[in-house]
């Protein structure tokens, strides 16, 4: 997974954009500040009043994830905007096709139908019973 190491100013000219890539998958933005309660990071995927408007990430490792696969949209461009002048922030990002993984449950055998198979060791399984016709 690469990662980089960015410093986000305070000013949207300061900033920093995460441009947008087709192949990403998941992005991944940590904020690195130490501290508490006053260097908050915003990020959001529209330029222009980015700290009005955008997500806060809180410091001493507060950190966004968006994943493909939950819907969200990694591959966007997406810009940061800090509420101090140098901002230490992680960025790492996963490339590729997304990996999807949809399990089926078996299906069950049904207790009222003795002809089909129970999945028992110790008991045979029934056979359907076959018409015999007797004439009557």
């Amino acid at each position: 997974m690469p990662t980089r190491a960015l410093v986000v100013g305070n000013t949207e000219a300061t900033g920093v954009t995460i441009p947008s890539d087709p192949q990403r998958t998941v992005l991944i933005v940590q904020n690195l500040d130490t501290v508490a309660g006053t260097d908050y990071l915003w990020i959001s995927d529209e330029k222009g009043q980015i700290a009005a408007t955008g997500l806060i990430i809180f410091p001493i490792g507060g950190s966004l994830t968006l994943r493909r696969t939950a819907g969200e949209e990694p591959e966007k461009s997406w810009h940061l905007v800090s509420a101090t002048a140098l901002c230490p922030v992680r960025v790492a990002e996963l490339f590729g096709e997304p990996t999807i993984v949809v399990e089926t449950k078996p299906e069950e055998p049904d207790p009222q139908d003795p002809t089909k198979p129970t999945g028992n060791k110790d008991a045979p399984d029934m056979k359907p019973e076959k018409h015999i016709p007797t004439g009557y």
